[in-house]
C-alpha cells in the first residue's frame, strides 16, 4: 500500500540520511518490475544495482553493506552468505527452529524429571526393601536367639532332670541298702533273741 512513497519519496529521505544501500521488495509483484530491486547510494543519489548470477545459480542481488545475497525463491525473499551460501533463515524458519529446539529442551527436561523421579522411586523402594530386610533379619535373628535360649533351658531342663533321676536312684539305692541293713539287724536280734 505504500509502493508509490517508497518509489518515489523515501529514496530521496533514505539518500539524505546517508544510507549507503536501498531495497524494494513487491512480494505479490504487482506493483514493482521486477520485484526485487536493489540501489547502492553514490554521489548522494541511488545508483540501481543490476541483478546476476549468484554463486548457487539464482539470479539475484549483492549487498556490499550486509555481506549478503539476496534472491527470490518460491516467491519469498531469500539471504545469503555468499562464501558458504548457506541460506540464512527467514522468521517463519527460525521462530519455528526456536520453537523446535524449545520442545526439544523441554522434553528432555520432562524426560530428566521423569528419570530422576524413577530414580527417587527406585531409591526410596531400594531403602524400603533393605528397611525390610534388616527388619527381617532382626526378627530371624531374635528368633534365632530365643530358639538358642530355649535350648539351652531345655538343656539345662534335661540336665537337671538327669540330676534329679541319678539322685533318686541313688536315694533308692540308699533305702534298700538301710532296709537291707535293717533286715540283716532285725534278723540278728531275731537270732540272738531265740538263741538266749
Amino acid at each position: 500500500s505504500t509502493w508509490e512513497r517508497d518509489v518515489e519519496e523515501k529514496p530521496a529521505w533514505y539518500a539524505a540520511l546517508g544510507v549507503k544501500e536501498y531495497f524494494l521488495y513487491d512480494p505479490l509483484g504487482e506493483w514493482l518490475k521486477p520485484s526485487l530491486q536493489g540501489y547502492v547510494l553514490e554521489g548522494g543519489r541511488y545508483r540501481r544495482l543490476e541483478a546476476g548470477r549468484l554463486g548457487n545459480g539464482e539470479w539475484g542481488l549483492s549487498s556490499r553493506v550486509l555481506g549478503l545475497c539476496v534472491w527470490l525463491k518460491d516467491g519469498k525473499l531469500r539471504w545469503s552468505d555468499p562464501e558458504t551460501w548457506c541460506e540464512l533463515k527467514d522468521y517463519d524458519e527460525a521462530y519455528a527452529g526456536w520453537e523446535a529446539e524449545a520442545a526439544a529442551r523441554r522434553a528432555e527436561a520432562a524426560a530428566r524429571r521423569v528419570a530422576e523421579d524413577r530414580a527417587s522411586r527406585e531409591a526410596f523402594a531400594r531403602r524400603a526393601a533393605e528397611d525390610r530386610a534388616g527388619k527381617e533379619t532382626a526378627v530371624r535373628k531374635a528368633a534365632e536367639d530365643r530358639a538358642g535360649r530355649e535350648a539351652a533351658a531345655r538343656r539345662a531342663a534335661e540336665d537337671r532332670a538327669g540330676r534329679e533321676a541319678a539322685a533318686r536312684k541313688a536315694e533308692a539305692a540308699a533305702r534298700r541298702a538301710a532296709e537291707q541293713e535293717l533286715a540283716e539287724l532285725r534278723a540278728r536280734l531275731r537270732q540272738s533273741q531265740s538263741g538266749s
